[in-house]
C-alpha cells in the first residue's frame, strides 16, 4: 500500500479482488451519499472497468444517481458505443430498475460527431448546474499506452494536446486514427476530470504496472496523458 500523487495505491493478487474492493469502496460512497441527501453523478469507464459493476451493489441506487460513460467511441450503429455496452450489464437493468437516471450517450439518427459531443457536454453542464453540492465520481482505467479517460498521448504535439484536453471545454471531440482501434472519441477533458469527487482506478496486469511506474515520473501529460490521476482524489485498485 502506498500512494501515487493524491490516489491512494492498493495492490492485489487478482484481477477479481481488485474489481470487488472497488465495487465495494463504490457502495459505501453511494451510501454515504444517500444518507446525506445528496444527489450523485457515477461515470463509468468502459473496457475492463467494466469488471467493477459486476459486484457493486445496487442497494445505494436510486432516483438521486445519475449514470452515464467517461467516455465514449462514437459510432453510428452503435455497436461499439462504450454507452451500448454498458447497457448490456447486470448492473444497468438493476439501476433502471432502482430509478437511476442516465445520460445516454449513443448516437441518434443523423447525430454528428461534434452534435453528440455537445449534447454530453450540455447535459454534465446541467447536471453540475442543477446540483451543486452533488457529488461526482467515476470508474477509471488506463492503457498500456498511458491514455486514460479517451485521453491520447500526443507526445510529438503538446500545444494541440492542451487545445483538446486542458481549454474550457468538458467534453472534446478528435480523431484518434493510428492511436487506437476506435478512432472517433467523445471524451471528457482534464478539465472536467479535475472537476471529479473521487475516482476509482481499476487496472491489472502486469503492462498496467509498468504504466504506473512511468506515471510516478516527471513529465508532460501530452507524454503521458494517465499522469493526471496523480492531481485527483481516490483510489487504485492494481492487480
Amino acid at each position: 500500500m502506498g500512494k501515487i500523487g493524491n490516489l491512494k495505491l492498493n495492490l492485489y493478487k487478482n484481477k477479481a479482488d481488485a474489481a470487488k474492493c472497488a465495487a465495494d469502496d463504490i457502495f459505501e460512497f453511494l451510501k454515504n451519499t444517500k444518507q446525506n441527501n445528496q444527489k450523485t453523478l457515477f461515470l463509468v469507464s468502459g473496457g475492463s472497468s467494466f469488471e467493477v459493476l459486476v459486484h457493486l451493489g445496487v442497494e445505494p441506487l436510486s432516483e438521486d444517481v445519475t449514470v452515464s460513460v467517461l467516455d465514449e467511441r462514437y459510432d453510428a450503429s452503435n455497436e461499439n458505443n462504450n454507452f451500448s455496452q454498458l447497457k448490456k450489464t447486470d448492473f444497468f437493468k438493476k439501476a433502471k430498475e432502482a430509478g437511476v437516471k442516465f445520460i445516454d450517450t449513443s448516437v441518434r439518427k443523423n447525430q454528428t460527431q461534434e452534435e453528440l459531443r455537445i449534447y454530453f457536454e450540455n447535459e454534465l453542464k446541467r447536471w453540475k448546474k442543477e446540483n451543486a453540492d452533488g457529488k461526482i465520481i467515476a470508474t477509471v482505467g488506463v492503457g498500456k499506452d498511458g491514455h486514460t479517460s479517451g485521453i491520447m498521448p500526443y507526445p510529438k504535439d503538446e500545444k494541440e494536446f492542451n487545445r483538446l484536453f486542458e481549454g474550457e471545454n468538458w467534453v472534446t471531440a478528435y480523431d484518434v486514427s493510428g492511436k487506437n482501434d476506435y478512432p472517433k472519441r467523445i471524451t471528457t477533458t482534464n478539465t472536467f476530470l479535475r472537476k471529479i469527487n473521487k475516482i476509482f482506478v481499476f487496472a491489472a496486469g502486469e503492462e498496467k504496472k509498468e504504466v504506473f511506474k512511468k506515471i510516478q515520473k516527471e513529465g508532460s501529460l501530452a507524454e503521458m496523458p494517465a499522469r493526471i490521476l496523480k492531481e485527483l482524489r481516490g483510489e487504485i485498485y492494481l492487480a
